[in-house]
């Protein structure tokens, strides 16, 4: 009986509709796949924190840290595995319970850290103080600048410092809005955002860049030429001249996909960025139509709207451009999110490894470069067994298969070699250098058993010569021989004089005919006159299995007679 005969129209629509929605609201909330991506970013060790939140990570001029800015006010300091995290300054004296959202205006939010090489001095983007600075000695930080152009600034995000100019940049993400309500900033289509230049020596703060839409990140190029400031809402990254011709001038250098965070330069002169997530269908509405970011705004919670932003899907993505050209060279990610999420900063240093921060995790990670380099340099056997050896700790079953492949491994060593003692690194390496000594035993192999066949074969031959006939021609009768490889396979060597009028092709459509397949063919001559060949045969009908060896030789010595009567 059809459905509608069952239910009444009323009752079938709303179904139908509330299927469609389930179906509809998935694909409006599901992250965008992004293509060329590394998903190494689980591969990172992970250094727990106390409280919420490393937005920015930084180190001192005598290497000492990293320095983490947490949700609570305070800047702490990495003193390694046997000390851990340790207080080293903060930007507000109040200090209870500031871990607590609605008190976290009073006890101030670090976002962007910068340390001044030549006097040791921390400077700290605050989320809802301003600029702050402390000394090397650590401590409540102090005021620099909470003004530009006689507007408040309200949501400093983060900075870099030219010590040569001594002036520092930073961003102002809104003048309405403070950090915690950056999502709001992003999707109200709002353009509050400026980039301020402050003088240290003047204590002039000024207006360089203006008219954007949640500037996040900030970092200076290599050279100190232009600075860039990346967009949240937009994923567009601008350019500001700050030396030659185009001085004073702006433009979009790049853009990259997600909700970028902070933005850092790495030893070699690219930047690192952070990306919060990756963008989905929902959220490239609401950015790309203001009137439905107002609405947004008004009518969504917080909580909910930034499980809308990313998907629900927490996950962890870091995008590396060109310092040149804003072309996006490398992008890493965590896709299932499974170690890192939420990336606000990627800090890339001299010996390659790879810091990253959160805003909101209690954690902060490290991914070792220099290891991912030796990893695409090396063949992809040696890729297998390092991709398992790294991924021992998400199951036993990967630690067997690690285990496996690298006796195997060892097995296919010289005798010496196997006795010793080798890392799986070293017997990779050993395995790569002996391959071609395994290839040159194969080639003497294939070469002393070809010999062998020609011997034997030809022996055979000769001994089933035949007198010439009187008024014909001096037959050689083919040699045929048919060994089992298997339940399915034979190998079948046949010898033929050159002189010979003989078509190895007809013998193998007569085969193929009778349901064999092919799996591979050889031939060699020798001593120029008599020509063998190597036949790997498969049997591919099940009536075939039944076939003797003995048998299938008289089937291809009958082909080769009637080959032989075709010619005469």
């Amino acid at each position: 009986m059809p459905i509608s005969e069952k239910l009444p129209t009323w009752a079938v629509v709303p179904a139908v509709l509330a299927v469609f929605s389930v179906i509809f609201y998935q694909i409006l909330i599901a992250p965008d796949n992004l293509n060329g991506t590394k998903n190494v970013l689980s591969m990172a060790k992970t250094i727990p924190l106390p409280v919420d939140g490393p937005e920015s990570i930084e180190w001192d001029p005598q290497g000492g840290g990293p320095y983490a800015a947490v949700v609570d006010g305070r800047i702490l300091k990495w003193r390694g595995d046997g000390l851990g995290w340790v207080e080293f300054a903060y930007t507000s004296p109040r200090r209870g319970n500031c871990s607590r959202h609605e008190v976290v205006p009073t006890c101030g939010r670090p976002l962007g850290l910068s340390f001044e090489k030549k006097t040791g001095d921390l400077y700290i983007c605050d989320g809802y103080l301003g600029v702050m600075k402390v000394g090397p000695e650590g401590g409540l930080a102090e005021l620099v600048v909470d003004q530009a152009e006689g507007r408040k600034v309200m949501f400093a995000n983060q900075m870099d410092i030219d010590e040569e100019e001594d002036v520092f940049y930073f961003n102002d993400s809104s003048d309405k809005y403070h950090f915690r309500d950056v999502f709001y900033v992003i999707v109200n289509g709002e353009r509050p955002g400026r980039v301020i230049r402050y003088n240290k020596k003047t204590k002039e703060a000024k207006v360089v860049m203006d008219n954007l839409r949640c500037n996040n990140g900030l970092a200076l190029n290599k050279d100190r030429s232009f600075l860039v400031s990346c967009e949240s809402a937009t994923g567009l990254v601008h350019r500001y001249w700050i030396k030659g011709p185009k001085a004073g001038t702006r433009d979009i250098f790049a853009k990259v996909p997600g909700y970028p965070d902070n933005i850092r330069l790495t030893p070699t002169g690219d930047f690192w960025i952070g990306i919060h997530c990756k963008k989905n269908l929902l959220g490239r509405l609401v950015v790309n139509n203001q009137w439905l970011g107002k609405l947004v705004e008004k009518t969504v919670k917080l909580e909910l709207l930034i499980g809308l932003v990313n998907g629900f899907k927490p996950h962890g993505v870091a995008v590396k451009i060109s310092g040149e050209t804003g072309e996006i060279v490398e992008i890493l990610e965590d896709k299932e999110g499974k170690t890192m999420q939420y990336v606000s900063e990627a800090y890339e240093r001299d010996d390659g490894k790879i810091w990253f921060g959160s805003v909101f995790t209690p954690a902060v990670w490290v991914l070792d470069r220099n290891y991912m380099k030796e990893r695409d340099k090396t063949p992809e056997l040696a890729k297998d067994v390092q991709s398992l050896q790294c991924s021992q700790t998400l199951g036993g079953r990967r630690q067997e298969s690690t285990r496996s492949l690298f006796s195997s491994l060892r097995s296919c060593l010289p005798a010496s070699d196997q006795t010793k003692k080798l890392s799986i690194p070293q017997t990779v390496s050993r395995s790569l250098k002996y391959i071609p000594e395994l290839q040159e035993q194969v080639k003497k192999l294939i070469q002393k058993k070809e010999e062998l066949l020609v011997r034997v074969s030809g022996q055979r031959a000769i001994e089933h010569y035949v007198e010439p006939q009187p008024k014909a021609v001096a037959r050689y009768v083919s040699t045929i021989s048919a060994t089992k490889l298997g339940d399915n396979e034979v190998m079948v060597q046949i010898s033929s004089s050159k002189n010979h009028n003989f078509s190895i092709s007809n013998v193998l459509s007569g085969l193929e005919e009778d349901g064999f397949v092919l799996v591979d063919v050889s031939s060699s001559r020798y001593h120029g006159k008599w020509l063998f060949y190597s036949l790997h045969l498969q049997m591919g009908n099940k009536d075939n299995h039944k076939l003797k060896c003995e048998e299938l030789g008289q089937r291809i010595l009958y082909l080769y007679e009637e080959c032989e009567n075709s010619f005469r």
